[in-house]
């Protein structure tokens, strides 16, 4: 659950635009949080900044952002 712009992470911490997360996408993808996704899932848009996918924006599921990472 959550609201429009706060997510909670299978960790039980709230993320929110602007953090920058751990996704389990690769093994080394990290991202920050850029937008809301305009469909109708609401789910978080992560600009993923390290990792394979490097430079591209993907909406993902809450569960798939394993924490937050402190920059």
């Amino acid at each position: 659950m959550g609201s429009p712009t706060n997510w909670l992470i299978d960790d039980g911490h709230m993320v929110s635009i602007g953090d920058y997360v751990a996704l389990d996408l690769d093994c080394d993808a990290v991202g920050r949080i850029v937008e809301v996704c305009g469909d109708h899932t609401g789910r978080p848009v992560v600009e993923v900044t390290e990792g394979r996918r490097a430079g591209k924006k993907i909406a993902v599921w809450p569960s798939q952002i394993l924490l937050r990472v402190t920059r």
